[in-house]
């Protein structure tokens, strides 16, 4: 995914049981993003429920000062421990000048 200073970045994840059913976890689900230098931007910050098992994060802007390119990355977590489905593993993306 490629992004621009100024804009949100849409981060979406699903939840799945093993039967492979959308679930809900007990808790909330939160995300968490950093740059490519590891500084955090959105710390563990709650996510919106869309419908059962499908989360989104839209509320971080890209601002001017933020580093340019890749290595950005984002990952959501479930506070109870619930199996996060998708993305299984930290989700890369490059940040672009306008």
């Amino acid at each position: 995914m490629k992004v621009f200073r100024g804009e949100n970045p849409y981060f979406y994840t699903e939840i799945y049981d093993q039967a492979g059913a959308l679930v809900d976890p007990a808790t909330s689900i939160t995300c968490t993003v950093k740059d490519p230098a590891g500084a955090v931007k959105v710390n563990d910050l709650a996510m919106t429920k869309i419908s059962t098992g499908k989360y989104y994060y839209y509320a971080y802007q890209i601002t001017a000062t933020d580093i340019v390119g890749t290595g950005w990355y984002w990952y959501p977590k479930a506070t109870d421990g619930t199996v996060i489905t998708y993305p299984k593993e930290p989700e890369y993306f490059e940040v672009q000048d306008i």
